[in-house]
């Protein structure tokens, strides 16, 4: 097989009828990750806590034909999650990016910003990827990507 060909790499990368949930996609690796499967032709769920329209706006600048369904969500809140999950049949694949980083040193962190940290970067993105999980196994088939902060 050429893996240097156009069409290796269109159908590797090809992710038509997907559908892929970007958790985080307001801003930064999640808005780029958005772009790039977008620009791949998946099903994108645009999930973030913020406003998600300057990914929306972006996204069909790249695809004007792309299928792109903002979802607000903090997850935070457990219930949310699985709210997001429940929305669809199947979910092909999932790219989690939010994270926290209280920038001071750590032995200058308050109790209540480690819990912040460690609610966010820990335990959402465990809540993230135990609820995606749960439906992917349902179909057998999935695809996780999580970042994180360095604190996580």
């Amino acid at each position: 097989m050429d893996y240097s060909s156009n069409d290796y790499l269109k159908n590797m990368f090809n992710l038509n009828n997907k559908n892929i949930i970007v958790i985080g996609s307001a801003s930064g690796i999640g808005k780029s990750a958005s772009l790039a499967i977008a620009a791949h032709g998946g099903n994108l769920i645009c999930a973030d806590i913020q406003n998600i329209e300057s990914t929306i706006k972006a996204v069909k600048e790249i695809n004007s034909e792309a299928n792109v369904i903002p979802f607000e969500i903090d997850i935070t809140n457990k219930s949310e999650i699985i709210k997001l999950m429940d929305e669809y049949d199947v979910v092909d694949g999932l790219v989690c990016t939010p994270s926290i980083n209280v920038r001071k040193l750590l032995i200058d962190y308050t109790e209540s910003e480690f819990d912040k940290v460690i609610s966010l970067n820990l335990k959402a993105t465990f809540n993230v990827l135990q609820a995606s999980a749960k439906k992917m196994k349902l179909n057998n088939k999935g695809s996780i990507v999580t970042f994180s902060s360095i604190r996580g």
